[in-house]
């Protein structure tokens, strides 16, 4: 499999840290990636569903889990929820679980770029995330994405 892409990863973590920041828990870093999954969840379906975001999710998971062996304990409900992600994130090393974060994140932002392009990724991002300064990010990394 290949490695996730330095640019998706710069992102990932741009997005995490901005959320742990708003959320207040700027070191909880596994609530921060269930608030981002849950505004990713209510912007996205109503674009392709439920369901469609619901098998969108679990397509990260499953690429995620696949180099972060501690997310395989991790699902995806039918309501396109995270479900299990907290209690083994908690159980991780705080570097190792900020690093499988990042990496689901990151997945959930290549297949994004894939299906709906890295414009309209990164505007979505830019609705949701108003603080982040994706900008200057995207202009020197559009080369280097996916």
């Amino acid at each position: 499999m290949e490695q996730v892409a330095p640019a998706v990863r710069e992102l990932a973590t741009i997005i995490l840290k901005i959320e742990a920041c708003e959320s207040g828990e700027p070191d909880d870093n596994a609530q921060a990636l269930m608030l981002i999954v849950e505004k990713f969840r209510v912007h996205l379906s109503k674009l392709m569903g439920v369901s469609g975001f619901q098998a969108l999710l679990a397509r990260a998971l499953a690429l995620a889990s696949s180099e972060a062996d501690w997310l395989a304990s991790v699902g995806v409900a039918p309501d396109a929820k995270l479900t299990g992600f907290h209690e083994p994130a908690q159980q991780e090393l705080a570097n190792v679980a900020t690093d499988g974060s990042i990496l689901l994140l990151a997945r959930l932002l290549e297949l994004l770029f894939t299906f709906i392009g890295v414009a309209l990724t990164l505007r979505l991002v830019q609705d949701i995330w108003t603080d982040a300064k994706i900008e200057n990010w995207h202009s020197g990394n559009k080369e280097t994405l996916a």
